[in-house]
């Protein structure tokens, strides 16, 4: 957020007026950081409403922007950044034009319109040059986009230019939210120490925020982020009680977007306990809510979820061929809407299966085929042993500062060959130097953790005393 001017204070009748039009604003900050969110809200709408200043008018819709976002009010956090946009065109000033364009982008992200959300990002990244908060958060959006277009080597790059902003301007907040990213991307890749690792300190740097509000709100991330690794290691009671805390903070914040995902990883546990039934229930009950939201990605996250727990259904014989085979269609036809190929992967592999079960050799035969293309769209083939990676659990991987992704053991015999041979360390993707630095930055405070063998605990949630830290 871009915080409010000095212009505010002064004497005179125009003055005097302004002032209070601070005080209400300011007002709505207090308020919204002790979670009265719809208090503070009424207070910035009032406020909006007599304020003339368009600096003034502009920070106030961005308080707006991000209220909405916490709510999962998406398509009203796009008009706020629109607005936004005009009053930075006719001020003609970069700097506000480039952060109405990471709200717009933002918003699109979430929305699931992912060329959109680029495009914003890109404008926005045209109209400034430094590395300030705005830079942060454009190379945060665009890795997240990019982990959505399983586009996994471009993710890591954006995340890891997101994480140099945040350390030079010294934002804990985009720092959290870089290693939620890279922890989602790690899972996806099937990398689950690593991605628990990356979630582990994202959790870890969310307990350091003192304002009510945003201690919920970067909990909240850290516990749902935390709980899908948890998950896959088998670690249930710690993944149950992770997103179980995130719920109930979520249900106190009126916070939409992180009910729905609590509602998908419940499923998925069911799921993996074979409780069938219920799974299916939280899938559908995050569906919902999810389209109300208009989350596409949250929408296919739970119609996959609801393609996996038809398919055991079937294996137990409790539903017929057809369901399956109809709704694995409806997440390809969905995850393609979105360029997302690792869950197009995923359905068309389960469609083989189904198609070999019913001796359907032909059509078994396509979406082999269909899978074996986006697996070769995706590049997830590691550049010294050319063999794939992402296909199964128990992958160690790394990646290297320019961002490709190898094997570990791979990784580390190929450094060791070149120091023996005393040759230059280069990557084997895109024959880049890697003689200053072998790994990510990221990766510095988490290798000490990981070589020592130390497993995170998580403790229950417990709300922190409010404090002063940055509003919103």
């Amino acid at each position: 957020m871009i915080v409010l001017d000095s212009g505010w204070h002064g004497k005179g009748p125009y003055n005097s007026t302004r002032w209070s039009m601070f005080l209400q604003v300011e007002q709505g900050v207090s308020l919204y950081n002790q979670q009265k969110h719809m208090a503070a809200v009424k207070k910035w709408k009032q406020a909006l409403r007599r304020i003339n200043k368009d600096n003034d008018r502009f920070i106030t819709l961005g308080y707006l922007s991000q209220a909405h976002l916490d709510w999962g009010r998406y398509r009203e956090m796009l008009d706020y950044g629109f607005q936004q946009l005009d009053i930075a065109n006719e001020m003609d000033m970069p700097m506000l034009r480039a952060e109405a364009y990471l709200t717009i982008a933002r918003a699109n992200e979430r929305l699931g319109h992912l060329e959109k959300a680029v495009s914003y990002c890109r404008h926005s990244l045209y109209n400034q040059c430094d590395q300030s908060r705005t830079t942060g958060y454009v190379q945060l959006t665009l890795g997240n986009t990019y982990v959505t277009y399983s586009s996994f080597s471009k993710a890591i790059e954006h995340y890891e230019l997101a994480l140099k902003v945040s350390r030079s301007i010294h934002d804990t907040a985009l720092e959290l939210q870089v290693y939620c990213g890279l922890g989602h991307t790690f899972c996806l890749l099937q990398d689950y120490e690593k991605s628990l690792s990356f979630s582990a300190k994202a959790f870890e740097l969310s307990k350091t925020f003192h304002i009510l509000d945003l201690n919920s709100r970067y909990q909240r991330l850290s516990l749902v982020t935390l709980a899908t690794p948890l998950r896959k290691l088998g670690r249930l009671p710690e993944a149950r009680d992770c997103c179980q805390d995130a719920l109930k903070l979520a249900l106190t914040a009126g916070d939409r977007a992180t009910h729905a995902r609590c509602l998908v990883i419940l499923a998925d546990i069911h799921r993996q306990c074979l409780d069938v039934q219920r799974a299916y229930k939280r899938y559908e009950a995050s569906m919902q809510l999810m389209a109300t939201l208009e989350d596409r990605y949250g929408q296919l996250m739970a119609i996959n979820g609801m393609a996996k727990t038809l398919g055991l259904m079937r294996r137990q014989s409790k539903i017929c061929d057809c369901r399956p085979l109809e709704i694995n269609n409806k997440v390809i036809d969905l995850a393609s809407s979105m360029g997302c190929k690792m869950l197009m992967r995923s359905a068309h592999l389960r469609l083989a299966e189904l198609y070999r079960i019913l001796n359907d050799e032909q059509n078994d035969a396509l979406q082999e085929r269909l899978a074996a293309c986006l697996a070769e769209e995706m590049e997830l083939v590691c550049g010294v042993c050319q063999e794939r990676y992402g296909d199964q659990g128990g992958n160690s991987l790394e990646a290297l500062p320019c961002s490709h992704i190898f094997h570990s053991k791979c990784v580390r015999d190929l450094m060791a060959s070149s120091d023996r041979k005393k040759k230059k360390r280069i990557c084997p993707d895109c024959r880049k130097s890697l003689n200053s630095r072998l790994m990510l930055i990221c990766y510095d405070e988490l290798k000490s953790a990981c070589n020592d063998g130390r497993v995170p605990s998580f403790p229950r949630y417990h709300p922190s005393p409010c404090s002063d830290d940055q509003p919103l």
